[in-house]
């Protein structure tokens, strides 16, 4: 199994909406829509915000349940030695 992780869909989306936001910013800074550029920034704060939130509670959640399967396999080891 190859060491690079694949992109899940969730970093596809993310990926995707931040370029597509960045190249709107550019065409908004060229056109001088202030307002406009200002609410796309809001977009990428926004999305990246939220997708930083969506990782740290995923990867907690995932350092917990690796951690209980470890304590799990300690205990049977543990009984195997008690018999």
């Amino acid at each position: 199994m190859s060491n690079k992780k694949r992109m899940t869909f969730s970093k596809r989306v993310v990926m995707t909406i931040l370029i597509i936001a960045l190249l709107d910013l550019q065409i908004c800074i060229f056109k001088e829509l202030e307002t406009l550029a200002i609410s796309i920034i809001t977009e990428i704060v926004a999305v990246v915000l939220t997708y930083s939130i969506k990782s740290f509670y995923g990867k907690r959640e995932e350092e917990r349940t690796r951690l209980q399967e470890e304590a799990a396999k300690y205990d049977r080891d543990f009984e195997r030695l008690d018999v």
